[in-house]
């Protein structure tokens, strides 16, 4: 397990009142870069998010660049009635209807070696599966609170993210109903697997 703060502008507020959450504010540049990490792999990416508004397209997780397969872009529309869950024009979009000042529960599950199956959970529900292209973008800079590496997308988050993870296995959905349970102040019950660590990220800790 390691725990990456990342590093983020002054503009990203941290709030340090429970929930702890960094608080991004609406700009095109916006992110916190956790340094290069390798997606070629299977992955899960789970974070508690609560969204201000949704003037513009929201977004939560990103890698890579504007290209097809070659860019990771999870994000909320621009009436926060769509989740989206891509890799640039391989894309699994799930209709949900999203409320300002909610906090969520989500969860982005990527099978490579089943098909390249991509799975949406929202409060520890499956709202989306397909399986679908893969992801060919390798290491690259990783981004929270934007799409894509550089943190360009015209997708800013507006809002709180509270507990940002990524896992290199794939949660199953017991395994993340139970963190749903527990909830964004919930210690974090996944084991290690093998000698690889199943948890490589974490803010929890900051």
């Amino acid at each position: 397990t390691a725990n990456n703060p990342g590093v983020f502008p002054s503009s990203i507020t941290y709030n340090s009142t429970s929930p702890k959450s960094f608080v991004f504010n609406n700009s095109n540049t916006e992110r916190i870069n956790i340094g290069n990490v390798n997606m070629q792999q299977d992955w899960t990416l789970e974070c508690w998010a609560k969204f201000s508004d949704f003037s513009v397209g929201r977004g939560l997780f990103g890698h890579g660049i504007s290209s097809n397969q070659q860019g990771l872009h999870i994000s909320v529309n621009s009436n926060g009635s769509v989740m989206k869950f891509g890799f640039h024009s391989s894309d699994l979009d799930v209709t949900y209807t999203l409320q300002t000042d909610t906090w969520y529960h989500m969860v982005f599950v990527y099978d490579r070696s089943n098909s390249h199956n991509k799975k949406t959970y929202i409060n520890g529900v499956k709202i989306g599966d397909a399986n679908q292209a893969s992801y060919n973008r390798g290491t690259d800079e990783f981004s929270i609170g934007s799409q894509y590496s550089p943190g360009t997308s015209a997708s800013p988050m507006k809002g709180d993210i509270s507990v940002a993870r990524m896992y290199t296995k794939c949660l199953t959905a017991e395994e993340i109903g139970v963190n749903y349970a527990a909830g964004y102040l919930g210690s974090i019950l996944i084991q290690n697997t093998g000698n690889t660590p199943s948890q490589v990220y974490d803010n929890t800790k900051t």
